[in-house]
């Protein structure tokens, strides 16, 4: 319980780490408060130099996703009816979030900090609160199986290219596997009312990381920025669910949380612009489909890199 909010925190204790090292080092206790700065933020360009090193270009995945969202057959089939829906579901939810939270939260805040500051932090916290609800919303009804659809559609288009069979003799068997035409991820009160039955863990979980990180946002600028860097993480593996789930390791988490802790920068990477991207109002249903399409090409490319390595370790 509540381990998704602790891998959400462990990147913010990451950052507390390296700026308070100068601080605590007995072997630095001669040295300036300046200079003790001037050491964490060392500290602190280096391990962003080697987050992007890390990432190996896995922040243009989610752009990657909006150019290649319509090379999917019938894509207005697949993806329209329900986006429509989502987006006016958006619309109505930041309205109604603008309406009723804003103003408390814009008078709490200045009484707090300055108006000048609370205004930009009031309007951030309420399309945060947006995009929890929206999403929250789209996740109980027909969310995740519009992700599958176009995720696995994603992957039979890659698996056809890739003249390896990097990706068919792995991910593209599971999805022939999985008979994805008869996936129905159309709206269903059957459906909402199982998913809150089957899974109230992940609900709270999901709440518990949100209320957790979401005051990070009070500090203006780098509270912003902390709040996305630490979600990144996790909201990039709810990306790779179905890779995840394609790969065998669904009740398996010993060997995701290896695969992940492997490919920490990349996920953090990806998810901090994800992110970005879901936190624009009424769009951000589009941008949830955009991502996953990003997502699910990173996945065929982590596959094809991977055989690659293998390929090239046996040949030495």
């Amino acid at each position: 319980m509540f381990e998704q909010t602790k891998t959400s925190l462990k990147p913010f204790h990451g950052l507390y780490e390296l700026i308070a090292a100068p601080f605590r080092d007995p072997s630095k206790k001669t040295l300036s408060f300046g200079d003790k700065a001037a050491l964490s933020f060392s500290n602190l360009y280096s391990a962003g130099a080697k987050e992007i090193a890390g990432a190996q270009g896995a922040y243009m995945y989610p752009f990657i996703g909006l150019l290649r969202l319509w090379t999917i057959p019938n894509i207005r089939g697949i993806v329209w009816g329900s986006l429509t829906t989502g987006i006016i579901v958006s619309i109505v939810v930041t309205i109604a979030t603008f309406v009723l939270g804003w103003a408390p939260q814009f008078a709490l805040l200045s009484f707090i900090i300055t108006p000048f500051i609370a205004f930009p932090a009031s309007v951030f916290l309420v399309l945060a609160e947006a995009w929890f609800i929206s999403f929250t919303i789209a996740k109980l009804t027909w969310m995740e199986g519009l992700q599958e659809h176009v995720f696995d559609e994603i992957v039979q288009i890659e698996a056809k290219k890739d003249k390896s069979s990097a990706i068919s003799k792995d991910l593209g068997a599971a999805v022939q596997k999985s008979n994805p035409q008869k996936r129905n991820h159309h709206f269903s009160i059957g459906r909402v009312i199982s998913k809150i039955r089957h899974y109230p863990n992940a609900i709270i979980e999901d709440i518990a990381e949100y209320v957790v990180t979401l005051p990070l946002n009070l500090i203006p600028g780098l509270g912003t920025a902390l709040f996305l860097y630490v979600n990144s993480e996790t909201l990039a593996t709810r990306y790779h669910a179905r890779y995840f789930e394609l790969k065998g390791w669904k009740n398996d988490q010993s060997k995701k949380t290896q695969f992940i802790v492997e490919h920490e920068p990349a996920y953090r990477a990806f998810g901090f612009v994800a992110m970005l991207l879901n936190l624009i109002p009424v769009v951000n249903v589009f941008f949830a489909i955009t991502n996953t399409v990003g997502a699910a090409v990173w996945a065929c490319d982590i596959e094809k890199r991977r055989v690659a390595r293998a390929k090239a370790t046996k040949s030495t």
